[in-house]
C-alpha cells in the first residue's frame, strides 16, 4: 500500500456541492466514562475533468458527480451534550484537490487496490487525501506490533519458568533401564530310552493264570499236608 503511487493527483481541483452532516457519535472509555465525540459528514463534488485525465473516463457524460465516505471530524468536547458540532472539513462551492486511480479501472485484477482505501464511490475518486488512509492502516499495524510486543513481554518470563521447571524434572527423573539382550541357547534333550514292551498273547495268559491257581493249591496242599478237597471228602 502506497498512496503516492497508487493514486495520481489530478490536474485540476474539484468543486464541493455540497457537505452533508450524518451523525455524531459518543466515545467511551473504561467504566462508561466519556472520552471524545465525533461528527460524520459525507461530501458531495464533481470532477468533469475525468475524461481529459483517462479515456477510460469517456463514457459520453458531461457531468460526473461523486460522493465521499462518512468521514468524521472530533469535536472539541469529551460529551457530545457539552458543545456545539464540530465543522465539516469542505463547504459547498468550497474548491478541492482531488485524486484518482493511477490504475483507473479499479475492478480489473491490475487495477485492484488495498480495501484500506474508504473510496465512497464505484471509481474511488477522492477529494480527501489518500495518504490519510494509509496513515491509518499504518497506524493500525503498528498498535498491533506493540500488542505483540506487550502480550510476549507478559508471558516471556512465564515461558521461561516453565521452561527451567520442566528441564529440572528431565533431568531428575531415572532414565528407563537399556533393553535387555537375549542370548539364544541351544538345548538338546537326551535320546529317549528306547523300552522294550512285551506282548504277550490271549494263551499265554491263561496258562499263567492256570499256573497261578496250581500253585495257590499246591500251597495249601503242602502246608496241610492234606489238601482242602480232601478234608471236605472225609467229613462226608
Amino acid at each position: 500500500m502506497d498512496a503516492e503511487v497508487d493514486f495520481t493527483l489530478m490536474d485540476q481541483t474539484c468543486p464541493v456541492t455540497a457537505s452533508t452532516w450524518i451523525k455524531q457519535k459518543q466515545l467511551t472509555g473504561d467504566k462508561g466514562h466519556k472520552t471524545g465525540c465525533e461528527d460524520f459528514y459525507v461530501y458531495s463534488f464533481t470532477a468533469n475533468q475525468l475524461p481529459e485525465e483517462d479515456t477510460f473516463y469517456d463514457v459520453g457524460r458531461d457531468v460526473f458527480e461523486f460522493k465521499t465516505f462518512e468521514h468524521f471530524v472530533r469535536r472539541s468536547c469529551n460529551n457530545c451534550n457539552n458543545c456545539d458540532r464540530a465543522a465539516p472539513v469542505f463547504t459547498a462551492g468550497e474548491e478541492a484537490e482531488c485524486w484518482r486511480p493511477t490504475i483507473s479501472d479499479v475492478t480489473s485484477e491490475e487495477g485492484k487496490i488495498s480495501t484500506w482505501y474508504r473510496c465512497g464511490n464505484d471509481w474511488c475518486i477522492k477529494i480527501l487525501p489518500p495518504q490519510d488512509d494509509e496513515d491509518r492502516a499504518n497506524g493500525y499495524a503498528a498498535g498491533l506490533t506493540i500488542a505483540g510486543i506487550v502480550c510476549l513481554s507478559a508471558f516471556l518470563p512465564l515461558l521461561l519458568v516453565a521452561y527451567y521447571f520442566a528441564k529440572e524434572c528431565f533431568e531428575k527423573s531415572p532414565s528407563p533401564p537399556p533393553p535387555e539382550q537375549h542370548q539364544q541357547y541351544t538345548t538338546s534333550s537326551p535320546p529317549a530310552e528306547q523300552q522294550q514292551y512285551k506282548i504277550s498273547s490271549p494263551y499265554e495268559t491263561q496258562d499263567n493264570n492256570n499256573d497261578t491257581n496250581n500253585g495257590i493249591s499246591n500251597g495249601i496242599s503242602n502246608g496241610g499236608g492234606t489238601s482242602l478237597f480232601d478234608q471236605m471228602n472225609s467229613r462226608t
